[in-house]
């Protein structure tokens, strides 16, 4: 039902850079698991990508300044709409954590999440 991220390693690339990376994304809300795997794109300061989990695939927009990271997505719980954001902090290069907050339900959670490097390039 919920999101990713892709933020640690676009911290450190030029602000032109529009190189997709996966990231996966583990976390808590409420007692609901979440498990998403996320490409991501960051140009300048705009996050945008696709998550796909359990529940589907959904996208992502938001925006990365500095080692801040914040994005979110629209989903549905039980047919109701919701907004869920989540807000982060670069750990490393390869690791983001931060709080998941989704309305109207007033709910929190948290999330890590994770670079997965790409495959090596083929010849």
């Amino acid at each position: 039902m919920l999101l990713t991220l892709a933020v640690a390693t676009l911290l450190h690339v030029t602000p032109a850079d529009t190189t997709s990376q996966t990231w996966q994304l583990q976390g808590d809300v409420s007692g609901f698991p979440i498990n998403s795997t996320c490409t991501v794109r960051v140009v300048d300061t705009a996050l945008s990508g696709t998550c796909t989990s359990e529940g589907g695939d959904y996208a992502i927009a938001g925006t990365v300044v500095g080692e801040n990271v914040s994005f979110s997505h629209e989903s549905d719980y039980e047919g109701q709409p919701i907004q869920v954001t989540y807000t982060g902090t670069a750990q490393s290069e390869t690791e983001v954590r931060g709080t998941i907050d989704v309305q109207p339900f007033n709910v929190t959670g948290y999330f890590t999440a994770r670079h997965v490097p790409n495959p090596p390039a083929t010849p």
